[in-house]
């Protein structure tokens, strides 16, 4: 798996002329946003997000395989280390003081929130599709109430 984040992966010219250094520290003040700095009309000509550009790779890389399987190699082996699903995203979403300005982790969480697939992601958290009885039964519960909370404290 550290071969998706390795310097050999990403499409940036930092990355092949050996000027990249992962150990490098940030501030925690600063966003992982690739866009940072560009007024609205320079973010629309500017070419997409190294992290983007390596997910749609990723995700094309992923077409004929068993992605299922995938997951659950992943999901086993965070019970090897002895976390769930909920608690990665908590400290990679910035809820550990470690996770802030590790480059790695900064890479990957901006990959998640730059991507295609956030808003789908929002859509079936909010709304999961039926389970495979062919639309009968009760939909998951997912997490409308939550979502609806959240956008509550946004707009107020």
């Amino acid at each position: 798996m550290d071969e998706v984040f390795s310097g050999n992966t990403f499409r940036d010219e930092s990355f092949h002329n050996g000027d990249h250094h992962p150990e490098q520290e940030f501030s925690d003040d600063e966003a992982d946003n690739a866009a940072d700095g560009l007024s609205d009309e320079e973010e629309e000509l500017a070419q997409p997000p190294v992290p983007l550009m390596n997910t749609r790779a990723l995700k094309r890389g992923l077409e004929g395989r068993d992605v299922t399987g995938i997951i659950r190699e992943v999901l086993d082996f965070m019970s090897l280390k002895q976390i769930n699903l909920p608690l990665f995203l908590e400290a990679l979403s910035w809820g550990d003081p470690g996770c802030h300005s590790d480059a790695k982790v900064q890479y990957a969480r901006t990959a998640l929130m730059v991507s295609d697939e956030l808003p789908g992601i929002l859509e079936r958290w909010y709304n999961p599709p039926r389970g495979s009885r062919k639309g009968k039964g009760k939909r998951p519960a997912g997490a409308q109430r939550v979502l609806r909370d959240f956008a509550r404290k946004c707009v107020v």
